[in-house]
């Protein structure tokens, strides 16, 4: 193997690197890192966060964002657990449809009335929050459901959380469809040139619209893994949501300017994100530090996203 064909893969890898990495700091610093409990843990919690991922990935290739999906995935928890008395499957199934019609109107408004969608993400994020507080009452409200208790705590073959197995078959498949689809194509189209994507007849208006609603449709799944496991919702939940998925997709290597990247790239930074976490509270970081670390963090990420982009421009 030649240096330059080293360099490759060292770059292409080097998040799973990174990760691998502080794993093996963190195993002699924090034994308790590597234990099966902890491990499960980290991957239920990215679980949650890739899911919504997934729609991110697509919403970020077409070049755009959506800043309401911490409020949408509460939106879809909060739904469920008032919708309870119908029937779990009903529950499920409102609250789903509630939020893949929120990440829907997203779609209308950007792709339709032309807004920008930092500004009708960020308008859609605050209506939700609000609301999620009106249908509380500014309580926690907790729900009633063995089964989905079971699915949330449960295991496949006793090993794998139930959670965990739900993020990694829909990851596979929505890589399959950026990848091997038409329509993958055509996002990828969209994000490098939008003009040129529809003067070759491609329905660019169509792709936002879908990729706006997957990422609501994701949200409203993400947000019953959520109630799964703490079986309760309230308007100070997934508060961090957005930016621990934004993070997480721009650390994977997914443009801010669109037309490159992959799931599943998206999820090896979004793993990252949740080491680094998992390893700040078991090194005892602050609440607050972590935020700032974040922060810190979330805007490198974009300065570097930002500088590369325009190198690119000039090559």
């Amino acid at each position: 193997m030649n240096g330059r064909r080293f360099r490759a893969i060292i770059r292409d890898q080097k998040i799973l690197l990174i990760i691998l990495a502080i794993a093996l700091v963190l195993a002699v610093v924090r034994p308790v890192f590597i234990s099966a409990e902890n491990l499960f843990n980290i991957l239920f919690q990215v679980s949650i966060t890739s899911i919504i991922g997934i729609g991110m990935t697509f919403l970020m290739i077409g070049a755009d964002f959506d800043l309401s999906v911490g409020s949408n995935m509460v939106f879809a928890t909060t739904v469920a657990i008032l919708l309870q008395g119908s029937g779990l499957g009903a529950g499920i199934a409102a609250a789903i449809l509630a939020s893949t019609v929120a990440g829907f109107l997203n779609g209308v408004f950007v792709a339709k009335l032309r807004i920008n969608s930092f500004i009708s993400t960020l308008s859609m994020m605050i209506f939700l929050r609000g609301l999620v507080l009106i249908l509380t009452n500014k309580q926690t409200i907790s729900g009633s459901s063995d089964a989905l208790f079971s699915f949330g705590y449960g295991n496949l073959f006793g090993v794998i959380p139930y959670p965990v197995v739900l993020a990694a078959a829909l990851l596979v498949l929505f890589a399959l469809v950026l990848a091997r689809t038409v329509l993958g194509r055509n996002l990828y189209a969209v994000g490098c040139n939008e003009k040129a994507a529809r003067m070759f007849g491609i329905d660019v208006a169509g792709l936002k619209i879908f990729a706006f609603s997957l990422t609501g449709f994701l949200c409203g799944a993400s947000g019953i893994v959520l109630l799964s496991r703490l079986n309760s919702a309230s308007g100070t939940y997934g508060i961090d949501t957005n930016l621990d998925v934004i993070s997480g997709v721009l650390l994977g290597g997914i443009s801010l300017s669109g037309g490159e990247g992959s799931i599943f790239k998206a999820f090896q930074g979004i793993l990252l994100l949740g080491v680094l976490s998992n390893a700040m509270i078991l090194l005892h970081v602050t609440p607050y530090l972590q935020q700032v670390i974040k922060g810190l963090m979330l805007m490198t990420v974009v300065s570097l996203d930002s500088y590369q982009a325009k190198a690119a421009a000039f090559r």
